[in-house]
């Protein structure tokens, strides 16, 4: 009886059992592969004043032909900009300097043939990097902007390997402001990212740029200010202090262990989210009128929402990432339209508006769209979807036909 009782429980713990097994000795594979696969690359930029930045990609774990890609668009801009329409001067060898044949494939895809067998590649290749822009990288002769998407490459099927960033400045350059974390604390210019992601979603500004250091909540915070003007550190920490402990009495805490906010100033504005830093362009003497600083606060309210809002809470469609294609969702209306709404109430909340301040503000945004015929013809879900091929190229026929998501 014991026997037969035993025998039919083996079974039944068999039944149970072995697919759990089965799928965690494919997770355990997969993990292997993962972890004995690494990429890092060396950033250097000879001569800044040609707008050039040169790139060496080592994949350190191949397994015979490899695929590398770029980025067709970058997250929180939601348009396909080609980024591979600036690489140039492509080439591949071995870890012993071997050449090794490198093919593009379809418009942002390289091959490397792994007939050698060799366990590591390196990929050496240029980016021309001259549109000054939240979005894209920007170099000349006084500063560089680097954005991710536009200038790191990935590794096909090994997204989540270890990534490290090695960069070689100019001379004449000494600072370097990023939320990536140093690889060394004795080497201040090679950093450390857990993945492809957190590597694409960490931009850098490099330069002789100015750089304000403060705590808030016991968490790092730093600013970093590419441009003359004539901002008040003290005002900008004082003012910057009030917004963030705002957001932080709204979701409770501060989720990150340091943060960034980079600005180049000049003549435009604008700015993207990231998960642990923003890059925002302000005009370069906004700091001593006071409707201009207050719109310059807005920004840094509403880009700093998006550490919550979009970044950790975000739609289904938006994460994990698909680099090579759109990311539809017709949630934009909620991770924008909410970010937009609160960080006018933010400009109350942090003492920067009067109640009166506050709701001329609310009654010139509902003019603004209720004046658009747009609204009659396209639903704020409609306007999600349609970003990738509306919002960012506006014509003459925008605001009869679409709306603001």
């Amino acid at each position: 009886m014991y026997r037969k009782e035993s025998n039919q429980s083996g079974r039944a713990l068999n039944r149970i059992f072995l697919p759990e097994f089965l799928v965690l000795s494919v997770l355990i594979f997969f993990s292997r592969n993962c972890l004995g696969a690494e990429v890092s690359f060396r950033i250097s930029i000879p001569q800044p004043q040609t707008h050039i930045i040169q790139v060496e990609m080592t994949l350190d774990g191949a397994r015979g032909d490899e695929i590398i890609g770029m980025p067709v668009w970058t997250p929180g801009s939601y348009l396909v900009r080609e980024f591979q329409r600036h690489v140039q001067d492509i080439s591949a060898s071995g870890h012993n300097g071997q050449p090794l044949s490198i093919k593009k494939i379809d418009k942002n895809h390289w091959q490397i043939d792994g007939a050698m067998r060799d366990k590591k590649m390196v990929i050496r290749y240029q980016v021309y990097a001259f549109e000054h822009s939240v979005r894209t990288s920007f170099v000349n002769a006084e500063h560089a902007l680097i954005n991710g998407a536009s200038v790191f490459m990935y590794w096909k099927n090994h997204l989540s390997a270890k990534q490290t960033v090695d960069l070689e400045l100019p001379e004449s350059w000494s600072t370097i402001s990023t939320s990536l974390e140093p690889y060394d604390n004795r080497k201040a210019t090679r950093f450390f990212a857990k993945d492809y992601d957190e590597l694409v979603d960490s931009p850098f500004e490099i330069g002789n740029h100015h750089e304000i250091r403060f705590e808030v909540a016991g968490k790092p915070h730093l600013i970093a200010i590419y441009g003359t003007s004539n901002y008040n550190d003290s005002t900008l920490i004082e003012d910057f202090t009030k917004i963030i402990l705002a957001e932080k009495a709204i979701w409770g805490e501060l989720p990150y262990n340091r943060y960034v906010f980079i600005f180049n100033l000049g003549d435009g504005g604008g700015g993207l989210e990231h998960k642990q830093s923003s890059v925002m362009f302000a005009r370069r003497w906004t700091f001593t009128d006071k409707h201009a600083y207050h719109s310059f606060l807005s920004l840094v309210a509403h880009e700093f929402f998006h550490t919550w809002n979009i970044k950790r809470l975000r739609p289904e469609g938006l994460g994990p990432f698909d680099y090579d294609q759109e990311a539809y969702t017709e949630n934009l209306w909620f991770v924008e339209g909410l970010t937009s709404f609160y960080d006018e109430l933010l400009m109350l909340r942090s003492g920067f508006y009067q109640p009166e301040d506050y709701f001329r503000s609310i009654a010139n945004e509902i003019n603004r769209l209720e004046e658009k015929a747009g609204k009659l013809h396209q639903s704020l879900s409609e306007a999600s979807w349609d970003a990738w091929i509306k919002f960012y190229r506006p014509d003459e026929h925008t605001d009869n036909s679409t709306i603001s998501y």
